[in-house]
């Protein structure tokens, strides 16, 4: 018999068991929460690969950005480099760097699209370099269609089409509707004829004005950026000191 006053222990195998249950399902649900949380923040893609490449890919993707080398995209520098000139009251610099940025945007353009006619095959004639061929060409690979027609930037003056000639090669024609070649040599269905700037715009393919217009823009940039160093140092010039004796004008 035991002394009054003090707990007694008494066994209850219901509540044991009871607080298992609790302890097994609470391991049970953070589980499940981990395997959510694991499958929510993995990539649905993967680099197909051993574990050290899959490690290399995942680490590179981690890795942020520097926003250094998207300044030194081309169009994008220049641009930058024209805001900041306009906030310096470089107007000089601000037009020159303005210009360049528009021409590598064209120049860019141009770029794919020459990589689009090299894909097509249409970059360089297939056949004999006369005229004929390379309009058939153009038309067989898919660049010009019925609603079309293929103009020489180089004019012919006379010359046969079935007479090859370098002002034949697919680099100097210009696809274009039939309405546009018509108005470069005349009038056409109430329209008038092209204007001499706007012939040069409508019948020249573009890497010919996009390529003279970015070595234009970088010759004006490399100008304002060289007068702009000049007056810098002009401005930095020290002042020669008055002879003995002198005081020199205020």
């Amino acid at each position: 018999m035991m002394p009054r006053g003090e707990p007694q222990s008494v066994p209850d195998p219901a509540g044991e068991a009871f607080d298992e249950w609790v302890r097994r399902k609470r391991a049970e649900e953070r589980a499940r929460e981990a395997a959510e949380y694991a499958l929510a923040n993995t990539p649905s893609q993967r680099w197909a690969g051993s574990p050290a490449r899959t490690e290399a890919h995942d680490a590179r993707s981690a890795t942020p950005m520097n926003p250094e080398a998207l300044r030194a995209a081309p169009a994008i520098e220049p641009a930058i480099e024209a805001v900041d000139d306009v906030k310096g009251d470089r107007p000089w610099q601000a037009l020159g760097n303005g210009g360049l940025a528009i021409a590598d945007a064209a120049l860019m353009a141009t770029g794919f699209g020459v990589a689009g006619a090299v894909s097509r095959g249409a970059a360089w004639n297939t056949g004999k370099m006369t005229g004929r061929n390379a309009a058939k060409q153009l038309r067989d690979r898919g660049v010009a269609g019925s609603a079309h027609e293929v103009h020489h930037s180089v004019p012919l003056r006379g010359m046969s089409r079935d007479i090859p000639n370098w002002r034949n090669h697919v680099a100097l024609l210009k696809v274009l509707e039939i309405a546009k070649h018509k108005r470069l040599r005349g009038k056409w269905d109430g329209a008038p004829k092209y204007g001499p700037v706007e012939a040069l715009l409508v019948g020249t393919p573009d890497w010919m004005k996009t390529v003279p217009a970015w070595f234009g823009a970088k010759g004006v940039e490399a100008l304002a950026k060289h007068q702009s160093e000049a007056g810098a140092q002009k401005a930095q010039k020290p002042r020669l000191p008055a002879p003995y004796g002198e005081r020199p004008l205020r």
